[in-house]
């Protein structure tokens, strides 16, 4: 009769470790994957929020010249023609000045990243009978601005295996 030895088995063991060795470097790697997607997009958001604050300041130092080319044209000019056309040959660049009557509304953007503009409207109302005027902010929005895509950087679109077909309508 031949004796078989009684003992501890090493198979088992020694897959369980192996299993767990690899469950460990699946999840460090996709921790590691998480930890530099997660950087990735701080980084980002840290660069358009500094580059929204740059254009916030800009836009708040154009409206800054915007209220002194005010008070510098209620001291020159005595009527509202004369308030409206200083304002307008002020120096200021600005995408749109529009009169009516008594009041102008005045447009500017500013560049605040990439893909980004900041528009700005405000609106100055003058009295006649005071010689004053006002300026207020009536806009202030951040908006996308589309890019055209690099040539050979479109969607690729897969067309099918009968990309050749054509609707027929009835």
């Amino acid at each position: 009769m031949t004796r078989r030895r009684v003992g501890p088995s090493l198979g088992v063991p020694t897959l369980m470790v192996t299993f767990v060795a690899l469950s460990m470097a699946v999840f460090a790697t996709l921790s590691l994957l998480s930890a530099r997607l997660d950087y990735n997009l701080a980084r980002r958001q840290a660069e358009a929020s500094r580059a929204f604050y740059a254009a916030d300041a800009a836009a708040e130092e154009r409206l800054g010249d915007i209220h002194r080319a005010l008070t510098q044209a209620l001291e020159t000019a005595h009527t509202a023609d004369g308030f409206f056309t200083e304002l307008s040959h002020a120096g200021i660049l600005w995408d749109g000045f529009e009169r009516r009557g008594n009041r102008a509304t005045l447009t500017f953007s500013l560049p605040a990243g990439e893909a980004r503009q900041l528009a700005v409207t405000c609106r100055v109302d003058y009295d006649a009978a005071d010689h004053t005027a006002r300026l207020t902010r009536t806009g202030w929005q951040l908006i996308a601005t589309p890019t055209e895509p690099e040539p050979g950087e479109g969607l690729a679109v897969w067309a099918g295996p009968d990309a050749d077909f054509q609707i027929k309508e009835d």
